[in-house]
């Protein structure tokens, strides 16, 4: 959390917010926000992923556990509440481990929308003299 913070603080960055705290905790979930990250861990937020597509206004960035030919798993269980999603990729299961197994990346939303949102890259602004 410290290292997330100094990030923000070094690139000037505002409006994020980071905590810390038990991901199957229901009660956690009462603010909105536009992207909500998870990485790896389906196993403590699917039984709050309800709450958590609640406060979800944009997207979530959503990491599966090791696929083992179950991606559809993810997709059916997850868009029952984000009907929309993207697979942005794959990640390794883990550098020590066996290389040829893989995580997936996914993006999923409420609407098509708010997937092109997120995948669509901010236009660069001039800085004013």
């Amino acid at each position: 959390m410290d290292i997330g913070r100094l990030v923000n603080v070094y690139n000037d960055v505002t409006g994020v917010a980071i905590y810390q705290g038990d991901v199957s905790d229901a009660s956690l979930y009462r603010s909105h926000y536009d992207i909500v990250l998870a990485f790896s861990v389906w196993v403590y937020i699917m039984y709050v992923i309800e709450k958590v597509a609640a406060i979800t206004d944009g997207v979530l960035l959503f990491e599966t556990h090791k696929l083992e030919n179950n991606l559809n798993v993810y997709t059916e269980l997850i868009g029952k509440y984000f009907p929309y999603h993207h697979v942005m990729g794959y990640s390794e299961w883990g550098a020590s481990l066996d290389t040829r197994e893989k995580r997936a990346i996914l993006l999923f939303a409420h609407s098509q929308d708010a997937i092109d949102s997120a995948l669509t890259t901010p236009q660069a602004t001039k800085a004013k003299a």
